[in-house]
C-alpha cells in the first residue's frame, strides 16, 4: 500500500479522534489545574516545543488553522502558561486521553506499520507539527 492510499484509508478516523482529541476533558482538565482559558492547551500545548513562536509561525507550522484564529486563541486573556507547563499539561492530556480512547485497540503492530510509511513518505520540509 502507498503513502497516499494508506492517508485515504485512515484519514476519517484520524480526523474524528483528533477532532475528538481537540475538545477532550483531558485537555480541559489540564487547562483548569493550569488556570489557563478553556480550549487554549492544543495549540500551546503543541506549539510549546518552539519556545514562544508568534502566532503567523504557529499557523504555518500547523497548517490548517488560519492566522486570525491562532492569534485569537493565542491572545485570550488569562495567564500566559510557560512553554515548559504547556508541554507537560500537553502530554499528560495525550497519555491520558490515549488511555480512555485508545485502550480498546489491542495490539497496534499493523497501526504502527501504517503510520511508519506516511511519516516515511512525507515530504520533511512539510508541517513540523
Amino acid at each position: 500500500m502507498d503513502a497516499r492510499i494508506c492517508a485515504e484509508c485512515t484519514r476519517a478516523v484520524l480526523v474524528n479522534r483528533g477532532g475528538r482529541f481537540m475538545i477532550a476533558p483531558e485537555l480541559a482538565t489540564q487547562e483548569r489545574l493550569l488556570g489557563a482559558p478553556a480550549r487554549s492547551l492544543y495549540l500551546r500545548g503543541r506549539s510549546a516545543v518552539l519556545g514562544d513562536p508568534p502566532p503567523q509561525v504557529v499557523a504555518e507550522l500547523f497548517g490548517l488553522l488560519p492566522v486570525a484564529l491562532v492569534e485569537m486563541a493565542l491572545a485570550r486573556p488569562g495567564p500566559v502558561v510557560p512553554a515548559a507547563q504547556a508541554i507537560e499539561a500537553y502530554s499528560t492530556a495525550c497519555w491520558e486521553w490515549g488511555r480512555h480512547h485508545l485502550a480498546e485497540i489491542g495490539p497496534a503492530d499493523r497501526l504502527a506499520d501504517l503510520l511508519v510509511a506516511v511519516s516515511d513518505a512525507a515530504d520533511a520540509s512539510a508541517l513540523a507539527l
